[in-house]
């Protein structure tokens, strides 16, 4: 049975529906957790439907791509760039809050791209464009909602500064979505055309990110070029709709704002982007090979804070990506990274520059909108799982052979064939030990995630007996994420019981030895040892604080923790030295400017 051919166009037009919409209210990682969850189980589908089919034939059929030499070699830096990371589960597994990054995630999203071509794309295209056409609108009519004020999750914080997150959980990810969705509007006639550029169109301004604006121009700009003989056919209905929507928003004074600061360096947000730019590469120069690990950034990144960054981000703000993906690649997985990095994007802009019209033209327009957009900003799980299909999509035909004879002409994909045999009860067998393991695995982060928020619900009806074991279960099952050994080191020692939270406090710190946060933690842990269980930690917490001054010197909690120290202490000359510190780095500070006035 082709079981695979069947059902694979189907699962992969619902993953590109159901990724931007999929958000779970019941747990703490509200948006970016259910998305990538839902990219590992339809990896995990697709995989078992192929290998299905493979043992049904007895032949397991490759169809190559121009990317697959380039991908498998970008693959092979970042494990060993995790093998030799400053946090090598972080840069296995991804980071808590972005988890594109990490090898684990990387892999998903090239297995889906690879998944996808192995897909016909004539069966593909039509479903994928109606699909992710559908998903945008409705992200953005859902935004829409959130700009007028009426949310409809009361868990979801209400929307300030003009700014709607829809479903993706950040304005960035919403317009990039949208930007990339704009170019397939191309596939639609008459009214639906029109409904939809305005959808999209909306939910892109709404946004108010500049670089998804960016973007969305490019791609148009693309798409105008390559169906230049096909510009009357589109209807100038449509154009005048969007146009119609630009015009309507541009009246709006958020829109307005961020239309006046697009390229200015004074405006803050660039600001801080140009300084975290520049401390990307003194991280590049740091670890020039293999650099600091894949998904590392937020590590690496805290020894390069400057002030500057600080005038302009704020004292609390902090990076967890370059915000520029050469940067980026280059900061995290040095100069091989970006090297395999750029021989990714050169096969894709010599498939973009063939200009070719059709359906992979529009997934080429909407993979342009990302790479710019993600120049300025970093991508997500729902981008990256729909650059994944269309890059799949775009490349799925892009190496085939024409066979036929008198005149026929039949195109066939360029294909590696490999006989396999296995008995029926061996191949099921293996199928169902296959899907079980994976799904198990899938679940660990979702279930550790939703105990760390159990553990969170107790804590604020002021439990601490009863949030403990849920902390302790969350850091059980997924010990990478430092916020779940945060709130395990903090939440026992208001039940008195400093041994547990002295001994969580410490697994941070080894599990995550380059992460200011964590020793900071550990230095306040070992005060409330030294204040409250009378134990002699004082050269502990000045250590612990002096070691997370050392990883970030513009860290403002850790040099006023440390001036608590010396008050404690008796040493006030050196207290006073310190709060002045403190009030450079943070001229808002409260404490600091109530000791020294």
């Amino acid at each position: 049975m082709r079981r695979f051919d069947r059902w694979a166009p189907r699962m992969i037009a619902a993953l590109v529906f159901l990724v931007p919409l999929c958000f779970s209210t019941a747990l703490y990682d509200t948006y970016d957790l259910p998305k990538l969850t839902l990219v590992y189980l339809g990896d995990l589908l697709l995989v078992t439907l192929w290998f299905w089919q493979s043992m049904d034939r007895g032949e397991w059929i490759v169809h190559r791509t121009a990317l697959d030499v380039p991908l498998s070699l970008f693959l092979g830096v970042g494990v060993l760039s995790a093998c030799l990371s400053i946090d090598p589960s972080l840069s296995f597994y991804g980071a808590y809050r972005i988890y594109v990054f990490g090898w684990w995630p990387m892999v998903s999203f090239i297995a889906l791209y690879f998944l996808t071509a192995q897909v016909d794309p004539a069966t593909l295209a039509g479903p994928v464009c109606r699909a992710a056409l559908l998903s945008a609108a409705c992200v953005a009519f859902y935004a829409v909602l959130q700009y007028a004020g009426y949310e409809i999750f009361q868990e979801i914080p209400g929307v300030k500064g003009g700014r709607a997150w829809s479903s993706l959980g950040n304005p960035l990810y919403m317009g990039a979505v949208c930007a990339m969705a704009l170019p397939q509007t191309l596939n639609l006639m008459g009214w639906k055309r029109i409904m939809g550029i305005s959808l999209a169109v909306a939910g892109l301004v709404l946004s108010l990110s500049r670089s998804a604006w960016v973007g969305a121009f490019v791609a148009g700009v693309y798409s105008i070029f390559v169906f230049r003989h096909h510009v009357r056919q589109w209807g100038a209905r449509a154009a005048a709709s969007a146009l119609v929507v630009i015009l309507f928003m541009v009246l709006m004074p958020h829109v307005r704002e961020r239309f006046q600061v697009l390229v200015s360096r004074k405006e803050a947000s660039n600001a801080a982007r140009l300084e975290g730019w520049k401390a990307g590469l003194r991280v590049w120069r740091e670890y020039p090979v293999l650099g600091s690990g894949p998904d590392t950034f937020f590590q690496a990144f805290r020894p390069h804070r400057t002030e500057a960054y600080l005038k302009a981000a704020g004292a609390g703000v902090t990076q967890a990506d370059a915000h520029n993906d050469l940067i980026q690649m280059a900061a995290t997985e040095g100069t091989l990274g970006l090297i395999a990095y750029l021989w990714v994007a050169f096969v894709f802009l010599r498939k973009v520059l063939s200009k070719k019209t059709g359906p992979e033209s529009l997934c080429a327009a909407s993979l342009l909108a990302l790479i710019v957009q993600n120049q300025f900003n970093f991508s997500s799980v729902a981008t990256s799982a729909w650059a994944a299909i269309f890059a799949g999509l775009l490349f799925g035909t892009e190496r085939q052979v024409e066979k036929g004879k008198k005149g026929k002409s039949e195109i066939e994909r360029e294909q590696i064939h490999f006989k396999i045999s296995f008995q029926p009860f061996v191949a099921s067998s293996f199928l169902l030990f296959f899907a079980a393991a994976g799904l198990w695995a899938i679940s660990i982060p979702v279930r550790a995630d939703w105990h760390y928020k159990q553990g969170l619900i107790w804590n604020q009806r002021q439990q601490p007996f009863l949030a403990i074991p849920h902390f302790r279960e969350a850091v059980r099952l997924n010990d990478r994420v430092e916020i779940f050994g945060s709130e395990l080191a903090n939440a026992p020692r208001s039940t008195g019981n400093f041994d547990e939270a002295w001994k969580a406090a410490n697994d941070i710190t080894r599990q995550h030895p380059h992460n200011p946060d964590a020793w900071n933690n550990l230095g306040v842990g070992a005060m409330w040892m030294v204040q409250l269980a009378r134990q002699d930690k004082w050269q502990e917490a000045k250590t612990s604080f002096e070691k997370a001054i050392s990883l970030d010197p513009v860290f403002v909690d850790a040099w006023a923790n440390l001036a608590k120290w010396h008050h404690l202490r008796g040493n006030l000359d050196e207290e006073k030295r310190l709060w002045k510190k403190v009030l450079e780095l943070d001229p808002n500070h409260e404490m600091a400017k109530s000791v020294l006035h």
